[in-house]
């Protein structure tokens, strides 16, 4: 102890009277304090002199900022409101991050594949206190790369390609055309791309003792080769937002210096670069996804490599005025719209806060001074969604389906009205597709969903059951052919056709689908008509290319039939049917606008519909816990849009057709002189024309 005083006394900084004064510690405190206190100021100089070698070398592949977060809403007016909070997020060169050179010891790793060379890859398990996982980056699934692939090959190019974010970074960039070449062309080796790319900086917080956080937006900041050096950045090329939302949903905008820039007397000022890009990405639930944003950034190095870091992002969400068309140009430009939202990303050097070099001191000094800020994202969203619904009353959007915006998927016109054919239209559309985008903004927005959706166990429960039953109709009639196509590009095609049936035949079901939501709208309602009704028309979250095929190969069944028989052998009621229909006596309840002549036509249709499946106990549980929730709390969706209203929607829909004599969903093709069923008629059924449900429950499992 004598030991420790006089070495902590010889300090400059510290004069002996401090340590000959009377002191108030406990005498048992005394062993811990001094030493404590030693411990922590010799890390002080330790770190004060990496910093300063890393600093005047410019030999730092990783940074750690302490960033100012800022966030503010200016419209609606009297929904003003902002917040601000201080976050750490890492600044990292992929590269050496991926060659095992930045190495935090115990404070920091990477846990993807370690690039020791071409011939030369092992998988990273290191466990630290946070660290960078190539899984909680970009997209999961490399359909380009499954495609292309020998079966041996292709799973050790997949394993490599998805622990590597670079690797991930050059597939997406060589799928929207930047580079010519990528890790999905065949035959090439897997740096084949490397000499169209110089350093590429990620601007992004880590996981925190094993916990992912939402992570909402990720900066990759990519520069152009040097010749002949690796070690020097050549200019700022690209410039990827890859943003995240709480669905686990991600999207990428991919921006080029140079190209489609703000005009250079609109440059905010101490801002590099400036671009105007119309949204396509579901983000906060008080927003619909119109609009457009306008990004401001700086160079992260242009003060040069010995200054640090210079960490500035500035993102406007602009909308058009109130009143304004958006089936018009506006003559204004991009002067007219107003700005919605401000969000601000910064940490500037020479700063009490600036960026300091990523090595475990550092780190360990930052995670004392904020222990607990990696895991309070997602705390901090929901305590904020919370004052912005309950005290500024802003009504919330339901998750849409995920669209892009040149897809042929998206193709479909924004419409008021439509029919259930063709790919759906969406009740919430991105901004290009809300009409003529305002003069003088980019308008070429790529696509850029890269992650979607997985399936919840009830929706793959119903696909099984819906795709066995598909089966089954084609058994029974080879002439049949389906087809099922999803807006997911990873999700591949499924085709099942009949032994007499083509591959292309003109008269072939096609059911384009926005989400799996199609497979529990079969499964749910008692009919393939309202099915179509409610899950397409209604809801828009698929669509068919012909009415009468649909109506043919879901409700044809033949009197006496496989299908028809083992329906018709389903007379009693088992617990899981009564279930079904606890839900139609439910979903028709919460429409208390529906007159006395829709509900019986609608209670006609489910008499008589009687089968058992846990996955119905779970729909409907959801739905009902969902409706609860929102009363209890107070909260509200956007009027209009409540899910467990979609049958009252969807009935009076239909109604307000049959009444101006147009009739919801006309029939398209060789069956249009048919008519779709009134919801009045439905209980008039002929006997051996069963319901669509039936027959997936009762087929299925009677000819297993």
């Amino acid at each position: 102890m004598r030991n420790a005083k006089k070495l902590f006394s010889a300090l400059p900084f510290v004069t002996q009277g401090a340590l000959t004064r009377p002191t108030t510690i406990h005498p048992w405190l005394d062993p811990i304090v001094f030493p404590t206190l030693l411990i922590v100021i010799l890390l002080s100089l330790v770190r004060r002199s990496a910093n300063r070698r890393a600093k005047s070398s410019g030999s730092a592949h990783g940074y750690i900022f302490q960033a100012d977060v800022h966030h503010a809403r200016f419209l609606p007016i009297q929904s003003r409101h902002q917040f601000r909070y201080t976050t750490l997020y890492y600044a990292v060169e992929l590269t050496a991050l991926e060659t095992g050179r930045i190495d935090g010891r115990l404070a920091f790793s990477w846990r993807g594949m370690l690039n020791q060379g071409r011939d030369g890859r092992r998988l990273s398990s290191k466990r630290t206190i946070t660290a960078i996982k190539p899984a909680n980056y970009l997209r999961l699934n490399f359909p380009d790369l499954v495609a292309s692939r020998p079966s041996a090959t292709r799973a050790d190019r997949i394993r490599t390609v998805e622990s590597s974010i670079l690797l991930k970074l050059a597939y997406e960039l060589r799928d929207q055309g930047f580079l010519p070449i990528g890790p999905q062309d065949e035959d090439a080796p897997l740096d084949s791309w490397r000499e169209h790319i110089g350093q590429v900086w990620a601007v992004t917080m880590p996981s925190y003792f094993g916990f992912n956080g939402i992570n909402p937006l990720t900066v990759y900041y990519m520069y152009r080769p040097t010749p002949g050096s690796s070690a020097e950045r050549g200019s700022l090329w690209l410039v990827v937002l890859e943003v995240h939302n709480t669905f686990s949903e991600r999207h990428v905008y991919i921006l080029q210096t140079g190209a489609k820039e703000d005009p250079q007397n609109q440059l905010r000022i101490g801002y590099d670069h400036q671009w105007t890009f119309p949204r396509s990405f579901h983000v906060s639930p008080f927003n619909d996804r119109g609009g457009y944003y306008r990004l401001f950034i700086r160079d992260l190095f242009r003060g040069g490599p010995h200054i640090g870091p210079d960490l500035d992002i500035r993102l406007l969400l602009l909308i058009r005025p109130e009143g304004e068309s958006t089936g018009t140009n506006s003559a204004a430009g991009p002067a007219s719209l107003r700005k919605k939202l401000l969000a601000t990303l910064a940490c500037h050097p020479n700063t009490s806060g600036g960026a300091e070099p990523l090595c475990t001191t550092n780190l360990l000094f930052a995670l004392a001074k904020q222990p607990f800020s990696l895991f309070l994202t997602f705390p901090r969203i929901l305590y904020e969604a919370g004052k912005l619904h309950f005290r500024y009353r802003l009504d919330a959007f339901g998750r849409p389906d995920m669209q892009e915006p040149l897809s042929a998927s998206s193709a479909a016109p924004r419409a008021t009205e439509w029919n259930g054919v063709g790919w759906p239209p969406s009740l919430n559309p991105v901004e290009q597709h809300r009409g003529a985008v305002a003069s003088n903004i980019r308008t070429e927005t790529l696509k850029g969903g890269i992650l979607w959706p997985e399936a919840s166990g009830a929706e793959k429960a119903c696909k099984a059951r819906v795709l066995a039953f598909v089966q089954k109709r084609v058994q029974l009639d080879p002439s049949l052919s389906i087809r099922v196509v999803s807006a997911d590009p990873s999700e591949p095609p499924i085709l099942v056709a009949g032994s007499s049936s083509t591959a292309e035949r003109e008269d072939q079901l096609t059911i384009s689908i926005r989400s799996f939501a199609f497979y529990t709208d079969m499964l749910l309602w008692p009919d393939a008509e309202t099915a179509l009704l409610v899950g397409s028309i209604t809801a828009r979250r698929w669509g068919v290319n012909d009415q009468g095929a649909f109506k043919r190969f879901f409700r044809s069944l033949t009197p006496g039939g496989a299908l028809s028989a083992a329906a018709a052998g389903q007379t009693k009621a088992s617990a899981s049917q009564r279930v079904r229909q606890r839900f139609w006596k439910w979903a028709l309840g919460c429409a208390n606008h529906l007159s006395e002549r829709q509900r019986a036509a609608f209670e006609a249709r489910v008499q008589q519909n009687k089968q058992h499946c846990w996955t119905l106990w779970q729909i409907m549980l959801a739905s009902k816990a969902e409706k609860w929730v929102f009363e209890k709390v107070g909260a509200r969706y956007v009027l209009g849009t409540e899910p467990w209203l979609e049958l009252g929607r969807a009935l009076l829909l239909q109604s307000e057709s049959q009444g101006e004599g147009k009739g919801v969903g006309p029939l398209c093709g060789s069956d249009s002189d048919v008519p779709l069923q009134p919801a009045a008629s439905l209980s008039e059924q002929a006997p051996h024309s069963f319901p669509c449900t039936d027959v997936l429950f009762a087929s299925t499992k009677a000819m297993s």
